[in-house]
């Protein structure tokens, strides 16, 4: 999945780049950090869901893999826009925390499903 996320960067970052640079702005990664947070989360998510879809997940689990991409953006962008954090520690923080996220989305649905399982017998 980590593979899967690199490549949504690598491969959709430049498309991003491009797309502001229309409107006039140049650099929308140092010009527009909150905005580059979500295209950043955006990029990794879509390859993350293809895959998945591939592989014939639920849309339940592709539904809690995207929100743990893009929930770290959101919790962060706050205190970037009230003065209390830098750009920088921002993307940093959304990155480091998108990785424990999955794995508990994980954790969870792989609990509800068993204990459910067990109520059903």
């Amino acid at each position: 999945m980590v593979v899967l996320m690199y490549a949504g960067m690598f491969a959709l970052d430049p498309l991003y780049e491009l797309l502001p640079g229309f409107a006039g702005v140049s650099d929308p990664w140092s010009r527009l950090p909150v905005l580059s947070n979500f295209a950043m989360a955006l990029n990794m998510t879509i390859p993350m869901t293809l895959y998945m879809i591939c592989k014939r997940h639920s849309w339940g689990a592709i539904a809690e893999m995207s929100a743990a991409m893009f929930l770290p953006a959101v919790l962060t962008s706050g205190p970037f826009l009230v003065g209390s954090m830098t750009a920088g520690t921002m993307m940093t923080l959304s990155h480091a925390a998108m990785i424990p996220l999955m794995g508990l989305a994980a954790i969870l649905r792989f609990t509800i499903m068993r204990s459910g399982a067990r109520r059903v017998k």
